[in-house]
């Protein structure tokens, strides 16, 4: 009886490692806010992994909406629906969902849709594209950073 309850939770020990490895290995190490979920008062976000969002009260958020909003918080990694947590990469390694064209190694801001676009000067700096997007709604890799305001830097 002890020997089978021991081979259950070592297989299922087993599996949550190899799932938290797999994830690792696509996206690298992250670092992710805690506690968020989705705003009541704003349309469901299923179907809408990977885009940006920002806070819009105490432990809430939603899409982003605005490219120069300091409330940029990060990627959102799951797909929650309203009122549900919702896990967001605010550094490292993540996928992102392109607005528009972008060039590798551009870097990155939210668009009025929350999709990553490259930045221009006075806006919201978010990340860099590690990989090209061809159009609006491919989904690519990007190295997320803490949201700076961006001067144009060469």
């Amino acid at each position: 009886m002890i020997k089978k309850l021991f081979q259950v939770l070592v297989s299922v020990l087993a599996g949550y490692a190899g799932g938290a490895l797999a994830l690792w290995a696509e996206f690298g190490e992250q670092q992710v806010l805690p506690g968020f979920k989705t705003n009541s008062s704003y349309t469901s976000l299923r179907e809408t992994k990977y885009i940006f969002v920002q806070a819009t009260a105490a432990y809430q958020a939603n899409m982003a909406t605005q490219a120069n909003s300091s409330t940029i918080l990060g990627v959102m990694q799951n797909n929650p629906d309203v009122g549900e947590a919702m896990t967001i990469a605010v550094a490292g390694l993540s996928k992102v969902v392109a607005g528009a064209a972008i060039t590798a190694n551009d870097i990155i801001m939210s668009n009025a849709s929350g999709r990553a676009i490259t930045v221009t000067s006075g806006k919201i700096a978010c990340g860099r594209a590690l990989e090209a997007a061809g159009a609006d709604s491919d989904v690519v890799t990007a190295m997320l950073f803490h949201p700076v305001r961006w001067g144009d830097a060469a």
